[in-house]
């Protein structure tokens, strides 16, 4: 089963795509930029991390899973902020505005 999971930060499109077969990745516009073949993940744990921009001082995306019986918990933070949340079926995500002067 594959799952796509979407978010953005600032001028950024942030996707993960979740499958039982590929593993977990990350996308930043269109751009894979990080993945995980991690099978099961009983407590929550950051599988997938990047920065955003050219720059090491980029605010910071962090890919957060936690598996379940028949679904996976995975939540899309920026710097700590959560941006989007999926459990099950249900999905949320939120657009975080950047904070003035950054990014």
């Amino acid at each position: 089963m594959r799952r796509m999971y979407y978010a953005h930060y600032a001028q950024h499109e942030l996707m993960v795509e979740n499958t039982w077969i590929a593993g977990i990745k990350l996308y930043v516009d269109n751009r894979l930029v990080d993945v995980s073949y991690a099978p099961f993940v009983l407590q929550e744990e950051t599988l997938l991390r990047t920065r955003l921009g050219d720059s090491q001082n980029g605010p910071v995306v962090e890919v957060k899973v936690r598996s379940g019986l028949m679904d996976v918990h995975v939540r899309i933070l920026v710097d700590g902020s959560e941006l989007a949340v999926q459990t099950g079926l249900k999905h949320r995500a939120k657009r975080l505005e950047t904070p003035s002067g950054s990014a």
